[in-house]
């Protein structure tokens, strides 16, 4: 499994690239394990030689969410959110994108920064919170696109005005939201 580790104003940041696959056959049974942990029940890490330590059930989580994302094949990150600054391209691995595209969300206002001498910062909460912005746009494309596949929009050859008019609503609303 390759991975990357950079300091961010004495912040760890570690990106776990997209795993090959026998890395990620080994994650999908830990999350399967982890799966299998009844509530109210606690998940202790032993190291050979060493006395077992018990996990606190906000890291048993974050964990599994972990193992499940690296079993699909994603890029997996950690960070300590708080003021620290992250470079662009630190931000970039965050969001699974190219350093130019966050340089373009910082000058087209998506992202803020600051310069550091010559160099942009982005501040690791902004990105955070911008990634979850853009995955519930996701999210809600999604649900809009299997509707549209449901109502059949893609078997109709010609959409007509008033279907066309009952999307938008529909759209709208669930904007609204």
């Amino acid at each position: 499994m390759s991975h990357t580790t950079a300091l961010a104003d004495s912040q760890l940041l570690e990106v776990v690239d997209a795993a090959p696959k026998a890395a990620r056959r080994a994650a999908a049974q830990s999350a399967a394990v982890l799966g299998l942990v009844p509530a109210g029940t606690s998940v202790s890490v032993a190291v050979e030689g060493q006395d077992p330590v018990q996990l606190p059930r906000q890291i048993e989580r974050a964990l599994a969410i972990m193992l499940r994302e690296a079993a699909e094949g994603h890029t997996v990150a950690v960070v300590t959110i708080g003021q620290e600054d992250l470079t662009t391209t630190q931000a970039a691995r965050l969001l699974g994108v190219s350093r130019p595209h966050v340089v373009k969300l910082i000058d087209s206002g998506f992202l803020q920064a600051h310069r550091a001498g010559t160099a942009r910062r982005v501040r690791a909460a902004d990105v955070a919170a911008y990634k979850r912005v853009v995955e519930e746009r996701h999210a809600i494309l999604d649900e809009l696109a299997a509707e549209a596949q449901d109502m059949g929009f893609y078997e109709i050859q010609a959409v007509t005005p008033r279907v066309t008019k009952r999307v938008t609503k529909r759209v709208t609303k669930r904007a609204a939201q």
